[in-house]
């Protein structure tokens, strides 16, 4: 067991009985001291953020407070999702609108399943859980975390709510491949470096490994293929967006994930502290910046 996983397991599960019993205002108070302390005390992403920001919208547009922002943000974000177990139907409907549905039903009515592409911006797991509200199978690929017993927790309250887990660790190509035979939804996230695994694409204007995973499926299964955000409101409330779906027939991997960098890089750039960036986007500095 790793240390401090079993008392962040029960911290996690105290909070959640609390959200259930204290007015919504809690969870969002204490989401926001969390994230400022969490900004206070750790350095390290601190700098993480700040360089992802930095290298996103360059100087000229980076501003020392979007990382506080961007720490508050998560806070937030975390209070809100151990929130949603208790709402019902009509709370999803107040607090999330949707624009471009009918595209997403239009392209599940074809049949051959569903990829959206979509990033860590705003709250992703709001998102994911509000379309399947909408009465859509959804399902995410996800990355194993180093705290075993908190993961589960986390895992297990997703999946209470409807959202369909995919483990990168495993069998994860052959799981989404059955997803999209299935006639359902798959979300892909495209800000996280790819490493040697990715193809290296325009994104602000730096060649970046992206990971192709989106692209390549797409192509070979023949499915539509969405860019998909989420936007902070006022009021605590969110609009899920569903952009016009990206064309890929005759065209190569590459064509496609440079156009959803440019769908990832204009959510960035409309809210840069909504881009919760705690892992380095850019991990070589020497990285070509692409010619115009």
């Amino acid at each position: 067991m790793k240390r401090g996983d079993t008392l962040i397991y029960l911290t996690l599960r105290a909070f959640l009985g609390a959200s259930r019993v204290l007015p919504d205002s809690f969870s969002y108070f204490s989401g926001d001291l969390f994230g400022r302390l969490f900004y206070r005390v750790s350095s390290r992403k601190r700098e993480v953020v700040a360089d992802n920001l930095k290298q996103a919208l360059g100087k000229g547009e980076y501003k020392p407070e979007m990382v506080k922002s961007n720490f508050r943000r998560l806070g937030r974000t975390m209070g809100e999702f151990f929130l949603l177990p208790a709402w019902g139907e009509k709370k999803f409907a107040e607090k999330v609108e949707f624009e471009g549905l009918e595209i997403l039903e239009q392209a599940h009515a074809e049949g051959n399943g569903v990829i959206l592409a979509g990033g860590h911006i705003g709250n992703w797991e709001l998102k994911l859980i509000s379309i399947g509200k909408q009465g859509y199978r959804v399902h995410s690929i996800i990355k194993e975390q180093k705290l075993p017993r908190t993961d589960g927790f986390i895992n297990q309250l997703r999946r209470d709510l409807g959202l369909g887990l995919i483990s990168k660790k495993g069998i994860a190509l052959r799981e989404a491949i059955e997803v999209l035979k299935k006639g359902e939804v798959l979300l892909v996230m495209m800000d996280e470096y790819a490493g040697s695994r990715g193809i290296e694409v325009d994104f602000f204007g730096r060649r970046t490994p992206t990971f192709p995973g989106a692209a390549v499926l797409a192509k070979k299964y023949s499915c539509p293929l969405i860019p998909v955000a989420i936007r902070y409101l006022a009021g605590d409330r969110h609009r899920v967006v569903f952009k016009e779906r990206v064309e890929t027939s005759g065209r190569t991997k590459e064509d496609i994930l440079e156009e959803l960098n440019e769908h990832l890089g204009e959510e960035i750039t409309l809210d840069p502290s909504a881009w919760l960036a705690l892992r380095p986007r850019w991990k070589d500095r020497r990285s070509k910046v692409v010619k115009p």
